[in-house]
C-alpha cells in the first residue's frame, strides 16, 4: 500500500484556502480517494498560535515561527498512522506559509528552514494566487493580525511566487480570482494527478 501523501494548499490570507480544501476533499472522497483535510493549528499547540494570530496576545515573529513548526510536527506525528494506511492529507497551509510569512516579516528565510528540518516537504504545493487588493475585499471576522497590512500581503504573495519558480516540479499556481467552481476544478485535477502518480 502506498504511503499517504501531503498536499499543501497555500496562498495569501483570504485567498480561499479553507473552503477550497474542504470542497476538494469532499469531491475527491466522492471519487473514491482516501483523503482528509488537515489543519496544522488544530492541536493544542495550534490553539496557542491561533490566539496570537487573533491578537489575543502579542509576541515576536521568531516565537510564532517556532510555535508553527511545533504545531506542524505535532500534527504530522498524529496523522502518521493514517498515512501509513494510505490516507493522504490536504493541508490548509503547510511549510511554505512559515517560510514566506517569516521572510515577509524579517526578510530572512534560512532560519525558518532550519527549524523545520524535521518537516517533510509536501508532495504538492498548490498556491491559490490572488491579488492582495482583491483579497482585502474578502476580509471577514476571521481576519488575523496580518490581514489588514496590504504591503505585508504583497510581500507574502511575492514569496509564494518565488517558491513556485524554484520548485516547479512540486508546485502548481492556481488563479484564485475566478468562480469558486473553476478554482475547485483546477485544484481537484492537480491533486488527482499527484495522488495517481
Amino acid at each position: 500500500m502506498q504511503h499517504g501523501k501531503i498536499i499543501a494548499l497555500e496562498g495569501i490570507d483570504m485567498s480561499g484556502k479553507t473552503t477550497v480544501a474542504q470542497n476538494a476533499v469532499a469531491e475527491l472522497r466522492r471519487k473514491g480517494y482516501m483523503v482528509q483535510t488537515a489543519d496544522e493549528l488544530g492541536g493544542e499547540i495550534g490553539q496557542v498560535v491561533r490566539g496570537f494570530l487573533r491578537g489575543k496576545a502579542t509576541t515576536e515573529p521568531e516565537v510564532l515561527a517556532l510555535l508553527f513548526a511545533a504545531a506542524r510536527l505535532d500534527l504530522l506525528h498524529r496523522i502518521e498512522p493514517f498515512r501509513d494506511a494510505g490516507v493522504s492529507f490536504v493541508f490548509d497551509r503547510f511549510l511554505w506559509s512559515s517560510l514566506v510569512y517569516y521572510q515577509s516579516a524579517r526578510n530572512e528565510i534560512e532560519w525558518v528552514k532550519q527549524i523545520n528540518l524535521c518537516t517533510p516537504s509536501a508532495h504538492l504545493n498548490l498556491i491559490l494566487d490572488l491579488d492582495p487588493h482583491i483579497a482585502a475585499t474578502r476580509r471577514d471576522a476571521r481576519a488575523d493580525i496580518w490581514d489588514g497590512d496590504l504591503e505585508f500581503q504583497l510581500r507574502v504573495r511575492a514569496g509564494y511566487l518565488t517558491l513556485v519558480r524554484e520548485h516547479s516540479t512540486t508546485s502548481c499556481l492556481v488563479n484564485a480570482d475566478r468562480k469558486r467552481s473553476a478554482v475547485l476544478d483546477s485544484v481537484v485535477r492537480a491533486i488527482r494527478k499527484c495522488l495517481d502518480a
